[in-house]
């Protein structure tokens, strides 16, 4: 997923995933959701909303909205909503704290772990 940066499509299905790594797509399915609890689409939104959070950090000029479709996310409202569940604040937020925190010296948050 992260070696071909998969998640940045869009319309990335399990059977994509499952070709690109030349598995069947039952063992894709049950690999994902015996490691993480998780479903094929919650694991991929987790790898765009890390990547996401990389480059909020690494270019804080860049609006918000097309860091989100450089991540895979197709809307406005699904990245939010995506980056809010796992991050815990919105991307404005999450942009603007890390910005605090350099500048006082307080840690902000840490990014959501990149997923393999």
């Amino acid at each position: 997923l992260h070696e071909k940066a998969l998640y940045h499509q869009p319309d990335l299905t399990l059977r994509d995933l499952a070709a690109a790594i030349g598995a069947p797509p039952r063992d894709v399915s049950e690999a994902v959701n015996g490691a993480g609890a998780q479903s094929f689409f919650e694991f991929v939104n987790l790898a765009r909303v890390a990547h996401a959070q990389a480059l909020l950090l690494r270019e804080p000029q860049t609006r918000i909205l097309d860091i989100a479709f450089r991540s895979g996310f197709n809307s406005k409202s699904a990245f939010n909503e995506t980056f809010k569940k796992s991050a815990g604040v919105t991307p404005s937020e999450f942009r603007r704290g890390r910005d605090s925190s350099q500048k006082t010296g307080r840690s902000a948050e840490n990014p959501a772990p990149e997923t393999s």
